[in-house]
């Protein structure tokens, strides 16, 4: 994992436990609410968010909350030109 995420997941993710992740994840289920688990595969391993290895819960839920992240802009700008390619 690169300096720059690790600080990010460090500062910012609730999955952080010192180093590892605690594997919770969220989503929104329409008549449901909101719905928690814990991933049995990220739980207690080495968070490994980089530029080039992607989390659903670092990418959808903890850079959208962080003010004039970069790191965000930059994934959505990616997302839109590969779903353009793929036209």
């Amino acid at each position: 994992m690169s300096k720059q995420y690790k600080g990010l997941a460090l500062k910012h993710c609730a999955n952080w436990d010192t180093g590892n992740c605690i594997g919770a994840m969220m989503s929104y289920v329409k008549h449901e609410g909101l719905k928690t688990t814990i991933d049995s595969e990220m739980a207690g391993k080495e968070c490994f968010v980089s530029e080039e290895n992607r989390c659903l819960y670092f990418d959808e839920i903890v850079t959208p909350g962080i003010p004039d992240d970069k790191i965000y802009k930059r994934r959505k700008k990616a997302d839109k030109d590969s779903f353009k390619d793929d036209r």
